[in-house]
């Protein structure tokens, strides 16, 4: 909105980054004090997880060194206050990040 009131829109673009094959989802969704990290394929390197609250202050972190399958099993050292959260991935070789939405109940 400028000076005069009149309001202008950009015009909405997408991005797709990487090759579209790495995915993060997490199940079950809302969850209380774990969840299952599931990859698009097979995981090779350590993974840095951090847990992230809706103020993107890091209220867990750790590090899971998979077994060669595709998904995770994460369970939360603390208990955390119902809310939206996020979880990032990183891979400790190619420093790839995957984000996914979580809500705790």
């Amino acid at each position: 909105t400028d000076a005069a009131g009149s309001v202008q829109y950009s015009a909405i673009r997408s991005i797709t980054a990487g090759n579209g094959k790495t995915s993060l989802t997490l199940f079950p969704n809302p969850a209380s004090d774990r969840v299952t990290l599931q990859f698009g394929r097979p995981l090779k390197n350590k993974l840095h997880i951090e847990m992230i609250n809706s103020i993107g202050q890091v209220v867990e972190s750790t590090g899971i060194t998979p077994a060669g399958t595709s998904s995770e099993i994460l369970t939360f050292k603390n208990r955390h206050t119902a809310g939206v959260y996020f979880i990032r991935a990183v891979d400790a070789v190619t420093r790839e990040q995957q984000v996914s939405r979580l809500i705790i109940k």
